[in-house]
């Protein structure tokens, strides 16, 4: 899935509305992609500031990066005499800019040592500006023979490299994949906590992604049973006897159980038992509502 975002700080944007928009892009994303113009400037840095520090939150309970590939791409780039245009100039240049030096301020060099800490992958694209003809032009609508040489060069090396299958990571959240169920699950707990008038606090996002990390884990193991169940006296499946139905819902239910439990979690075991507690209350409502099917199934046969 790729998304796109609208710019930070563009036209009636608050300071709440960018974070917001960064926040959520950030949390829900494999390769998060930082758009910037010419270079990287401090405050720039600064936007991961939040995010840094729920990662540090989260690298205290998990022991692992919470973030997967983060990206910077500086369009306009106006030195390539200095770093030259791609990745091995963007990376020579982030290497510079995100090095931690003695004669910095505590608070700058805090910044980069957790943006480092919380994502697994970090690069660095250089662009050209893509003309003036782009740039200035009110008539402009895409047209690729007004783009830059140059910039049609650079772009024939980004895209293919960002789209290869082999450079498209799924996305991961404590270690798990996160599947498209389980992604709604994160996007209801995020959107819950955004809609407040106060940004919330990194200790908050770090329990609303444990939420959503234990409902997709509900989820999951739901899924699982269900299927396997399904298989047994689903649709038009002809009647099976309720010996047989137990036994088969014993062995599901443990094994939706075990799946749940063995599912890398967030938020420590008092947190993750209620979770278990709410499986299996829907398991038994579940396990009901195929009794019922079953016993429909014998009438229908008997008729």
């Amino acid at each position: 899935m790729l998304m796109d975002t609208q710019g930070a700080f563009y036209n009636q944007s608050t300071v709440k509305d960018c974070a917001t928009i960064f926040a959520l892009s950030t949390m829900t994303s494999s390769i998060q992609i930082y758009n910037l113009s010419r270079n990287i400037q401090e405050n720039d840095l600064q936007q991961l500031q939040l995010f840094t520090e729920y990662g540090r939150l989260a690298l205290d309970e998990i022991f692992l990066k919470p973030f997967q590939s983060l990206m910077f791409l500086i369009r306009d780039w106006s030195f390539p005499y200095e770093c030259t245009y791609g990745f091995k100039g963007g990376n020579e240049f982030l290497e510079k800019r995100l090095q931690v030096k003695e004669a910095q301020h505590e608070e700058l060099q805090t910044v980069r040592e957790h943006i480092h800490s919380c994502f697994t992958n970090i690069s660095c694209f250089l662009l050209p500006h893509p003309g003036l003809r782009v740039a200035t032009s009110p008539t402009f609508e895409g047209q690729l023979n007004a783009v830059a040489p140059e910039f049609k060069e650079q772009l024939k090396i980004l895209i293919p490299d960002l789209l290869h299958p082999d450079n498209l990571a799924e996305k991961e959240i404590n270690g798990n994949k996160v599947t498209c169920r389980g992604l709604l699950e994160y996007f209801k707990a995020y959107i819950k906590i955004y809609q407040g008038e106060d940004l919330p606090q990194p200790k908050t996002m770090l329990m609303a992604t444990a939420e959503a990390n234990n409902l997709a884990a509900v989820v999951a193991s739901k899924d699982q049973y269900y299927r396997n169940m399904e298989k047994m006296c689903g649709g038009d499946l002809p009647y099976v006897s309720p010996e047989s139905l137990e036994e088969k819902h014993q062995f599901y239910f443990k094994e939706a159980l075990f799946s749940f439990s063995s599912t890398k979690k967030m938020g420590g075991q008092e947190f993750c038992d209620r979770y278990q507690e709410q499986l299996e209350k829907e398991l038994v409502e579940m396990w009901e509502s195929f009794t019922k099917h079953n016993e429909v199934s014998d009438i229908s046969c008997a008729r």
